[in-house]
């Protein structure tokens, strides 16, 4: 029997800033016992919020303890849940202990994919694909490289990136392995002049992502990644569901039968909605994690599953595994 994955982009749709998450209530300034943030909607209602240590481009950001239990719900049934991220590796590595588990996570625009091993007797038994991580070398070189400076690496990536860096460009490497960031032009130049640099560059692909630029090997994206992972866990893409709402998101999110938006954080995100309506299913009235939390709704209605393990208040019940061994 045919399976499926629900794929889902971390920051703007499981994870929101603070300052978007106050635009629809009120954020507690100090943690309760447990660690936990008290957030009171526009209605009245309490919610308990998790707090994101701070990463090196991103504040505090919060995550809802309801769109935990809600996604568990999601594998409880058979259905592995992939986080998948823009992000550098190191910033999904230090989120993970508030993050929803996961039966893949994979990081920087596609470029590295981790499974979830629940035999594995480490803190939280993760293995990468290095297969995966191989295919990439010829752009981005050898993983036995990763330690050294970004200007000292081999690879068609990092060539770009010293052509940029001498030529002024503002380029975010910290961190990343196999993607680089753009985050401005040098003076005189618009975003656009990057064109220049990747005519002819085949082998090197780009999306927009939080205002800047992302560029990674063609070979690895968010799309190619996730037809990767829907293949590892030989899920079919009709049956699939990806949460998201950016521009880097676009391409699985036409992968998937269907994309569930809590957000648009892009006008060409818009743009992919109004071509295709009916594939798109659009949280309109709520933002932050409130609609993080109706969109996981669609999902499990999607599903035709209940919603019985989703309580906001049952933060001690007990980690529930789908037996997924990735």
């Amino acid at each position: 029997m045919e399976s499926a994955v629900c794929f889902s982009d971390i920051d703007g749709t499981l994870v929101h800033s603070e300052a978007e998450q106050a635009r629809w209530g009120v954020l507690a300034e100090e943690p309760d016992e447990q660690g936990l943030y008290a957030f009171r909607d526009t209605m009245g209602k309490e919610h308990h919020l998790i707090k994101m240590p701070v990463s090196l481009t991103y504040s505090e950001g919060v995550i809802s303890v309801s769109t935990l239990h809600k996604l568990a719900r999601v594998r409880s049934v058979g259905i592995p849940v992939t986080l998948i991220t823009g992000a550098r590796t190191m910033t999904l590595l230090q989120r993970l202990p508030f993050l929803p588990l996961a039966d893949a996570y994979v990081s920087e625009n596609g470029g590295r994919i981790f499974y979830h091993k629940p035999a594995l007797p480490s803190a939280v038994g993760l293995v990468e694909d290095m297969a995966w991580r191989r295919a990439q070398n010829r752009v981005v070189g050898p993983h036995q490289q990763e330690s050294r400076p970004p200007e000292d690496r081999a690879g068609l990536l990092w060539d770009l990136y010293r052509d940029l860096l001498k030529d002024g460009w503002n380029i975010d490497a910290r961190g990343y392995t196999t993607c680089l960031r753009i985050k401005s032009p040098p003076e005189g130049k618009a975003m656009s002049d990057i064109n220049r640099y990747l005519l002819g560059q085949e082998d090197l692909a780009h999306s927009d992502n939080l205002g800047t630029m992302n560029v990674y090997a063609a070979s690895s994206g968010k799309a190619n990644a996730g037809l990767h992972v829907m293949h590892h866990f030989s899920a079919s893409p009709k049956l699939s569901v990806f949460l998201c709402d950016d521009d880097n998101d676009i391409g699985l999110a036409r992968n998937v039968g269907r994309a569930f938006l809590p957000s648009i954080t892009q006008e060409s995100m818009q743009r992919a909605v109004e071509e295709d309506p009916d594939h798109f299913e659009v949280v309109r009235d709520v933002g932050g994690t409130l609609a993080t939390d109706k969109a996981l709704d669609a999902v499990l209605a999607h599903y035709e599953i209940d919603s019985e393990m989703d309580s906001d208040d049952d933060e001690e019940e007990g980690e529930e595994d789908n037996g997924q061994e990735g």
